[in-house]
């Protein structure tokens, strides 16, 4: 038989492994449920370049009763950014860019006819771009990062369309906003960002020659090219 001091002994040992068992247990449980630590190290400045590519979808009036679809299809634009992060949340810098798209819808059977030999006509609509950019991160040291962004520019847009060549220049600011989702090293430092982003282009042409012949477009209302694209940065 166990003496009664002995047995309060046994007692609080017993009780005393249990709860640094329980403490144990609960401590090892709270690690696992905690989630894993997204915070980056700080955004770092200076020289930072992106690039841009996006599906672009044409939309609204040349002049009245002549839409932009009906000169220009939709494209593919691929854009160029160089510049530098003036603080952990701003990018500020200039831009390039070019397109390749289809023919409007007033040309789609004259660009789809075939001669006599069975050969298609050639169509082809291409653009190039630039001017200045400037973007704002919302969250710069996160694993998730949205932001918005304003482009200044001005474009060239030329058309060759069976043999019917045309030039048209003019303005394109620009409304863009994505996110960006950053990949880092194992010093929690961003290597690089990319994500989807959306944008809008309010374009107006200033300047139009057909076939040799000048028109001027100044007087119609601005028209507009919808992105739906994919923005990668780097260093992030």
């Amino acid at each position: 038989m166990i003496p009664p001091t002995h047995r309060v002994r046994v007692l609080t040992i017993l009780t005393l492994s249990g709860l640094s068992l329980l403490s144990s247990r609960h401590a090892f449980a709270q690690m696992a449920e905690a989630p894993p630590d997204r915070t980056y190290a700080d955004a770092r400045t200076g020289f930072q370049a992106g690039i841009r590519l996006s599906a672009q979808i044409p939309a609204g009036n040349l002049e009245p009763g002549v839409t932009l679809a009906s000169l220009l299809g939709p494209r593919v634009h691929l854009a160029f950014d160089l510049g530098s992060k003036v603080s952990p949340y701003f990018f500020v810098g200039g831009y390039i860019g070019m397109s390749y798209g289809l023919e409007g819808s007033s040309f789609s059977e004259i660009c789809g006819a075939t001669d006599s030999y069975g050969d298609g006509a050639s169509c082809q609509a291409e653009s190039a771009d630039g001017g200045l950019v400037l973007i704002a991160t919302l969250a710069p040291s996160r694993l998730v990062d949205p932001w918005v962004g304003v482009t200044v520019g001005y474009e060239v847009q030329g058309l060759n369309y069976a043999g019917a060549s045309g030039l048209l220049t003019g303005v394109s600011p620009t409304l863009l906003t994505g996110v960006d989702f950053r990949i880092r090293n194992r010093e929690h430092k961003g290597l690089l960002s990319v994500g989807p982003y959306v944008g809008l282009t309010a374009q107006k042409y200033l300047t139009a020659s057909l076939d040799g012949m000048s028109i001027d477009p100044s007087g119609g209302p601005f028209h507009a090219w919808l992105h739906f694209g994919l923005r990668l940065t780097f260093p992030s």
